[in-house]
């Protein structure tokens, strides 16, 4: 768990809990997840979680995502009930190009980095991707800490 078992009980942050939100260490979603799992009791820990676009993503191994979705979707229901959004859980990849198609459902063709000021991703989908992937990117962006373009061909 991202917290200490005092705060994951509560509704207050210690001292030290309190400085690794505010330093960044840990998100304010973070929170309200680790808070949500301990009262759903689900044993299990999670890499990273963050809000985009209203839908909350959880990043975790492989072992971790099984538990966090469940049995046919059971698990992700509940804690999409209790934190009141959607939430997306997502298993960590070390291939990017696999990591980004598991993210957005799809194949990817290719991914060119574009060096310059701001390093980009340009992910180059098939265009019948468009629809699926037009609100992905900052998904995508935040999974990846990287800047991300989608480009169709």
């Amino acid at each position: 768990m991202k917290l200490c078992s005092m705060c994951i009980k509560s509704d207050m942050l210690c001292n030290a809990c309190n400085k690794r939100v505010e330093s960044g260490l840990i998100s304010k979603s973070d929170v309200a997840v680790s808070r949500a799992l301990h009262k759903l009791h689900f044993d299990c820990d999670y890499m990273k979680s963050f809000e985009t676009d209203g839908t909350l993503v959880i990043l975790a191994d492989r072992k971790a995502t099984g538990l966090l979705i469940g049995k046919a979707g059971k698990n992700v229901n509940k804690l999409s009930t209790a934190l009141g959004k959607q939430v997306k859980v997502i298993e960590h990849m070390t291939d990017e190009k696999k990591f980004i198609e598991k993210i957005i459902g799809g194949s990817v063709l290719g991914i060119n980095k574009v060096y310059g000021q701001n390093e980009i991703y340009k992910i180059r989908v098939e265009n019948r991707m468009r629809k699926r992937t037009q609100n992905m990117a900052p998904i995508v962006s935040k999974v990846l800490d990287k800047n991300v373009k989608f480009v169709f061909e």
